[in-house]
C-alpha cells in the first residue's frame, strides 16, 4: 500500500505545508517505504496529479490524502473517480473542514491515526455533470459562501467567524431565488426560496449543521428548502440551524421543507450563485443525483474510542 499526500499550500489562513511535511516524515520513521508528497500549484492541479498518478500505477493499492480544505477534497474526488485501486482520505487544513465533521471522534488531523486507518465506501453526488462529496446550496448561503472569501482574509477571523460576518452582510439585502423544481421525477413545482440545500453530508459553512439527517453512506440525497423569511424569523432560525436543531422546533418545521430523495432538477428564473463543496459558480439550472457507494474513502483510527 502506498500513501500519497497532496498538500494545498494555499489552504487555510497560513501555508500548512512545512509543518505537515515534518509530521508526515516523523510518522514514517522506522517504516520501510517512503511517503509520496505533492504540493499543488493552483486550481485543477490536485485532480490532474491524482489521475496521472493512478494511471501510471494501475497495479498498486493507493491511498491519497487531501491535505487542504473541502475544495481540495472535491478536486481529488474528481481526479480519482474511475480508479478502483485508489482510496481517498482527508487531513483537514482548510478554513471550514466541514466534511470530516460527519465522522466525530476520528483522528483526521493525526498522521499516525491516518496510517492506522481503513477503507470504507461513501456516496458521491453528481451535480450538473460534476462530482461533489459533501453539500451544495443556492440562495442566501451560497451568497454567503461567495462573500466569506473576503472576510476570511482578515486578521483574527476564523472560518466560522468569516461565515457569520458574511451572513450579516447578506441579511442587509436578501436575494431570493425563483425556481421550478422536480424531485425524484415528480411534477415540477414553482417555488420562491431563500435557501436551497442538498447533500450527502450534513455540515457546511464552518460547522453549520444544515442537513441533520444526512449520512454520507446511506444512498440518499438530503434536501432542505427554506422560503423567503423576514429578518426576525431568520434570526430565530439561525441558532437552531447552526446546531442542526431546526427540525425539532414545531414552529420552524412548518416553514422548512426537508426530505430525502435520490435526485432533483431545478430551473432558475435567472442565474444564481451555486456553491458546491465550498466552491461557488453561477448556474441557470440544476440536475443532481446521488451516486451510492461511489467513493472508496479512507477512515483514520479513532482518537477517543468512537466506532465507525
Amino acid at each position: 500500500m502506498e500513501f500519497i499526500f497532496v498538500i494545498n499550500p494555499a489552504a487555510g489562513k497560513r501555508d500548512p505545508s512545512a509543518q505537515l511535511i515534518r509530521e508526515i516524515r516523523r510518522a514514517f520513521e522506522g517504516i520501510s517505504h517512503r511517503p509520496v508528497i505533492h504540493l499543488t500549484t493552483g486550481t485543477g492541479d490536485a485532480a490532474l496529479f491524482c489521475s496521472q498518478y493512478c494511471a501510471s500505477h494501475p497495479q498498486e493499492e493507493l491511498v491519497f490524502f487531501a491535505c487542504g480544505g473541502d475544495g481540495t477534497l472535491e478536486e481529488m474526488v474528481t481526479g480519482l473517480d474511475g480508479f478502483p485501486n485508489a482510496a481517498l482520505g482527508v487531513i483537514p487544513k482548510g478554513s471550514g473542514n466541514d466534511f470530516v465533521r460527519n465522522f466525530p471522534g476520528l483522528g483526521f488531523s493525526s498522521v499516525e491515526a491516518q496510517l492506522s486507518g481503513h477503507t470504507s465506501v461513501m456516496d458521491l453526488i453528481e451535480v450538473n455533470g460534476s462530482l461533489a462529496v459533501n453539500l451544495c446550496n443556492a440562495g442566501l448561503d451560497a451568497n454567503v459562501a461567495r462573500d466569506k472569501e473576503y472576510f476570511k482574509r482578515l486578521p483574527l477571523v476564523s472560518g466560522s467567524g468569516a461565515y457569520l460576518l458574511s451572513i450579516l452582510r447578506n441579511l442587509i439585502r436578501i436575494e431570493g431565488i425563483s425556481a421550478s423544481i422536480s424531485i425524484d421525477g415528480g411534477e415540477p413545482e414553482h417555488l420562491e426560496l431563500m435557501l436551497l440545500v442538498l447533500g450527502s453530508g450534513g455540515y457546511y459553512g464552518g460547522g453549520f449543521h444544515g442537513l441533520p439527517k444526512a449520512r454520507p453512506d446511506d444512498g440518499l440525497l438530503d434536501l432542505c428548502m427554506v422560503p423567503i423569511l423576514d429578518r426576525r424569523t431568520i434570526f430565530r432560525l439561525l441558532p437552531c440551524y447552526q446546531k442542526g436543531k431546526h427540525l425539532e422546533d414545531p414552529a420552524l418545521t412548518k416553514l422548512i421543507r426537508y426530505q430525502q430523495c435520490r435526485q432533483i432538477k431545478a430551473e432558475f428564473s435567472q442565474p444564481v450563485t451555486f456553491c458546491m463543496d465550498g466552491e461557488t459558480c453561477l448556474v441557470s439550472h440544476l440536475e443532481a443525483k446521488i451516486l451510492p457507494c461511489r467513493l472508496r474513502f479512507w477512515l483514520p483510527a479513532s482518537v477517543n474510542g468512537t466506532q465507525h
